[in-house]
């Protein structure tokens, strides 16, 4: 599967109205996202952007606040414009407004919406995860729901296979991109490596917060790494079953396998200046990428 907009890229290629303006704002910060949505057919890309605008726009409020209150405000009125789509249009807002239009023309479980909001407002005062299964439930809450409603909209919701499989890959995907988001993490007091793990590698929250390089980090980030390499391979394993349909939400799996390189060329110490930071993978994944969905492999 490819873009077949006669080279066009970007927001000109979006080929929904509704969804120009949140393709704008993902080409800018959520590149993984935007650049996979690219691969998805014209008449549906409007919507998966305007839902993955919807997640940046939520996942974003604890990042604008320095208050938990001011934030789970913020995000109760999120919930109650969500909850308004079942009877009718949400208040005027432009992502809102964005969203009701797919959730009308592609029947999105608006139950699942409110979700997603609920476990965004549990990011507010993040709990330290207890295990590997403790940090793979919060990533199924949270990207894991959206993958699931990207499938919904490309068409290939009903497919056991593909509900599987990017969950697998969502999975995944969150697991790599919170290790690499360690050091911004940090900073607010936010720790999302696995208890046990540490406790294992007599690593202190403290020195987590600080950010000490050095074993004991990279004695957590390593098993975490290798449990999203597992949950890749999981789902490459089922390629064969996956529908086409599917390949745009898929191929996330591609970009989390480039994050994954890069953090074990870093040692799996996350505060290494190597490491690429920011919401452009860079011209090398960009490519694979392209090349993966041309194969229609992720």
């Amino acid at each position: 599967m490819n873009s077949a907009d006669g080279g066009k890229t970007g927001a000109d290629s979006v080929g929904n109205d509704f969804g120009e303006e949140a393709a704008l704002r993902l080409s800018r910060d959520d590149r993984d996202r935007f650049l996979c949505t690219l691969f998805a057919p014209a008449e549906r890309r409007g919507a998966l952007f305007a839902l993955y605008d919807f997640d940046l726009e939520i996942s974003r409020v604890r990042d604008t606040v320095s208050d938990p209150m001011v934030g789970q405000l913020r995000l109760k009125w999120w919930y109650d414009a969500v909850a308004a789509m079942k009877s009718g249009p949400p208040p005027r807002h432009a992502v809102a407004e964005a969203l009701y239009t797919a959730v009308q023309t592609h029947g999105l479980d608006v139950d699942a919406l409110l979700r997603l909001i609920e476990a965004h407002a549990e990011d507010l005062t993040p709990v330290q995860p207890e295990n590997l299964d403790g940090l793979a439930a919060y990533a199924e809450a949270t990207t894991g729901v959206v993958a699931a409603m990207a499938l919904e909209i490309l068409g290939a919701g009903g497919s056991e296979a593909a509900q599987r499989t990017a969950s697998d890959i969502a999975v995944a995907a969150a697991c790599v991109r919170l290790m690499r988001a360690l050091p911004q993490h940090a900073r607010r007091g936010w720790v999302y490596l696995p208890k046990d793990l540490c406790a294992a590698a007599e690593l202190a929250l403290d020195e987590v917060r600080q950010m000490r390089a050095g074993p004991p980090m990279s004695a957590v980030v390593r098993p975490v790494a290798t449990y999203a390499q597992e949950r890749l391979r999981a789902a490459r394993a089922r390629r064969a079953e996956c529908r086409s349909e599917a390949l745009p939400v898929l191929l996330h799996g591609v970009l989390a396998d480039h994050y994954l390189k890069e953090l074990q060329a870093c040692g799996y110490e996350p505060s290494r200046r190597r490491l690429r930071r920011g919401p452009d993978p860079g011209p090398w994944a960009m490519l694979c990428l392209g090349w993966r969905a041309l194969c229609r492999r992720y």
